[in-house]
């Protein structure tokens, strides 16, 4: 849900979170395939990370 309302910053997160996933089944020695799959929607996080920082505005906090 984060994601869908701030990108420009979620993003990174859940790439940081498939990072830890991928480490963590390289860790084991198996299943090589999901990994590979994880390292994919990891990179489709980290681009979507680097849109977002064109078109989703930065939070601007109001000052009363």
């Amino acid at each position: 849900m984060l994601v869908l309302l701030k990108p420009r910053y979620t993003a990174y997160i859940v790439a940081a979170w498939l990072l830890g996933i991928v480490v963590n089944l390289w860790s084991y020695g198996e299943w090589w395939d999901i990994s590979v799959r994880d390292v994919g929607l990891m990179l489709g996080a980290l681009t979507l990370g680097r849109l977002a920082k064109v078109y989703d505005p930065p939070l601007r906090f109001l000052r009363r």
